[in-house]
């Protein structure tokens, strides 16, 4: 949400679409028009509501609440999304500002978050966090490339941050080395077979017929405690659990793993276990109903087809949704409501450093110094994507290897963003430094700001943007 909206830049356009609804409902639709107008801001976007007076309706409020008419509005305002709602009060709801937007790239942020609490990605309110206790367990369905290992080490590294106790699958063994894992990060060693995950399987139930042991002992009155949340607080607290499988289709051919896995999900929330289950391609057939029922949070990034979709999300809408997005992008379905996001980005020093603590990692390879060094000595700080390409195409960096690496500098705030669509990105002070480059003098200023030519526009060029009370308003985040 953007506080610094400033309402009165959208009255010109709020009355002509306002002077537009009463004359197309009073001559075309032959319907009474809203009594009453109001602008308002929510969560970034500017509203222009009508609300109607339901006395002056009568006994045809059906024909205001129908969609048609919320339709017909919406083509005659070119297009700008028409909302009804009626559950508080028939009103139609025009949005006059853009849409807030999705970015292309999300790095994950790091830092000490609240326990128990995962943070997930950017969505069009902001950052997007659940609660383990609300996450429950976890259907993720991708295709191959579109981010689905990334998003399992940003779910495993958090649970790895609270203390969870891990319990791996992983069939190929790339997703979760056991080479890594094995060392003593997670409770047992990766399963790689069925009768690995058996016995990780054994294991939990082991471990749920323990708690349920203490919990009798914690009893209050003859009443146990209802969940792990409650028993925490008032003994010694135990570590909630996590079980991550990947490429669970694999296991899932196996009848009897099936059945194993149904009853685990059934009774392991109340424990403080927590099931993540992932993998390419998902079929009605793939996935029991029983199991199913417990897999109570879905995800889904780019699917190559939307019957995949559709069965994660268990939504033919969603499902064709994440057909072809890019990678990282997709929408959570969690307590029966969907967020479309992009998940964060987990760099591969974030990584190391999880797994084997502080290292020291060169930032930038010799390849991107060099690349650095050339955008501030010879394009004035610019880091234009096919100049940048053009010039290093021998090292091997084509016109993506330089976008997706701009995308993410730019998302670790290494390149400023562009100040408009035909503006390259800029190096940073932080991105030269990095290079071990020192930006001083003549230099330093020409590189951060384009030359002077540059420095006079950014004094001088727009001052009313930021001078009274007109603020430019500028979304960060897009849709679909």
């Amino acid at each position: 949400m953007n506080p610094t909206i400033d309402l009165t830049r959208y009255l010109t356009t709020a009355n002509s679409a306002a002077q537009l609804i009463n004359r197309t409902m009073i001559n075309e639709l032959r319907l009474q028009p809203p009594s009453r107008y109001g602008l308002v801001e929510r969560n970034g976007m500017v509203w222009l509501l009508a609300a109607m007076d339901p006395l002056r309706l009568g006994k045809n409020v059906a024909v205001y609440s129908n969609e048609r008419v919320a339709h017909h509005l919406s083509t005659l305002l070119s297009g700008r999304p028409v909302i009804l709602a009626n559950h508080t009060g028939l009103r139609y709801a025009v949005l006059l500002s853009n849409r807030p937007r999705l970015p292309k790239m999300a790095g994950f942020p790091g830092g000490q978050g609240k326990q128990d609490v995962f943070r997930l990605g950017i969505g069009l309110r902001g950052e997007v966090m659940i609660p383990a206790r609300r996450m429950l367990n976890v259907l993720i369905g991708a295709s191959q490339g579109s981010g689905k290992s990334n998003l399992l080490h940003l779910l495993v590294h958090q649970m790895h941050s609270f203390g969870w106790k891990l319990y791996l699958a992983d069939p190929q063994s790339h997703t979760f080395n056991p080479d890594v894992w094995n060392n003593g990060l997670a409770a047992m060693a990766v399963a790689g077979s069925a009768a690995d995950l058996t016995r990780i399987l054994d294991q939990l139930n082991e471990e749920i017929a323990d708690r349920i042991a203490l919990f009798r002992q914690a009893a209050s009155g003859g009443i146990p405690p209802a969940d792990l949340d409650e028993y925490n607080l008032s003994t010694e607290p135990l570590p909630r659990m996590g079980l991550v499988i990947d490429e669970a289709n694999t296991y899932l051919m196996d009848k009897a793993v099936m059945k194993r896995m149904a009853d685990l999900l059934r009774q392991g929330r109340k424990w403080g276990l927590h099931v993540v289950i992932a993998g390419h391609d998902w079929r009605s057939q793939d996935i029991s109903r029983e199991l199913s029922a417990m897999l109570q949070t879905r995800i889904a990034l780019a699917v190559a087809d939307d019957t995949s979709g559709q069965v994660v999300l268990d939504n033919h809408r969603w499902g064709t949704w994440v057909v072809g997005e890019p990678p990282g992008r997709g929408v959570m379905k969690a307590e029966g409501k969907f967020t479309p996001m992009q998940f964060y980005f987990v760099a591969a020093e974030q990584e190391r450093e999880w797994l084997v603590g502080p290292v020291k990692v060169e930032p930038l390879t010799e390849t991107e110094r060099s690349m650095v060094r050339y955008a501030l000595e010879v394009l004035d700080g610019a880091f234009p994507i096919r100049d940048i390409s053009t010039q290093f195409v021998e090292q091997g960096m084509t016109f993506d290897k330089v976008r997706t690496l701009a995308e993410l500098w730019q998302a670790r705030s290494w390149l400023d963003r562009p100040k408009d669509a035909v503006s390259a990105r800029r190096v940073t002070p932080k991105l030269a430094d990095l290079a071990g480059i020192s930006l001083t003098g003549t230099q330093g200023t020409q590189a951060l700001t384009g030359g002077s030519q540059g420095t006079q526009e950014a004094l001088t060029g727009h001052t009313g943007l930021l001078t009274g009370s007109h603020r430019q308003y500028q979304p960060e985040m897009e849709d679909k």
